[in-house]
């Protein structure tokens, strides 16, 4: 995937405009904050991305080599993590895992255990029910669901929260390696600070509009301009 492009995408919940003819491209090796107040349609947009939201009207195109991709080879490149963990709170972490791996093929053991390393999920806890878990380590199980089939493009919708410092880290890691590979992210959060000089676009949604959009070719935003750009967003 080395385009996508978003055109004149509108989303209406019944009278209530969640986004308004949002048109935008995104290509790899971006990581961008997406940036609004409360209701400035973020996780609209992150849930159009994924295709779990159908818009009202415009249209989302998925490219690979100037060829457009179809939906069923999209999904399987797309790792989206929401404001609730989507887990099976009676089986537990592994077996979570070993159930979602199985819909993208099959994974080895060791596979599936190199990414609870990753996000920090120690070996007793792998084998306790999801339902007994904190929220810190199921917002680290979430992020191992998320990550694992390697997806092209990441949607990440509050993915601090509730995290501890390691995890905190562990996720900057991860989010840092994308600029070096083709890969595309976007992030919806208020802790700017983790995302200092991480990343290197932002877009800022204002009432279901683009107010603002910045790419930088060289470099990264800090997380002073980030929280700048959030003030303003939501004082107008």
């Amino acid at each position: 995937m080395d385009r996508i492009v978003i055109n004149a995408v509108t989303k209406r919940y019944d009278n209530r405009r969640a986004l308004s003819k949002i048109t935008v491209q995104f290509s790899p090796k971006t990581v961008c904050a997406l940036i609004g107040s409360n209701g400035a349609g973020k996780s609209t947009l992150l849930g159009i991305l994924s295709s779990l939201i159908k818009p009202t009207s415009g249209e989302i195109s998925y490219y690979q080599d100037d060829a457009k991709l179809l939906s069923s080879q999209v999904r399987g490149q797309i790792g989206f993590l929401s404001h609730q963990a989507a887990v099976y709170g009676e089986l537990s972490a592994m077996e979570n895992l070993v159930f979602f791996s199985k819909l993208y093929g099959n994974y080895s053991l060791d596979f599936l255990e190199s990414f609870f390393e990753r996000v920090g999920i120690d070996k007793e806890t792998r084998h306790r029910k999801t339902a007994e878990l904190s929220k810190g380590m199921l917002q680290r199980l979430s992020l191992a669901l998320t990550l694992f089939h390697n997806p092209n493009l990441l949607l990440l919708d509050e993915p601090f929260s509730g995290l501890d410092p390691f995890g905190v880290e562990a996720l900057q890691s991860i989010l840092s390696t994308i600029h070096h590979e083709q890969k595309t992210a976007l992030i919806v959060t208020h802790d700017f600070s983790a995302l200092d000089g991480i990343c290197n676009r932002v877009l800022v949604l204002k009432q279901g509009r683009i107010q603002f959009d910045e790419y930088k070719a060289d470099g990264f935003f800090a997380h002073t301009t980030l929280e700048s750009l959030y003030r303003e967003a939501c004082a107008q």
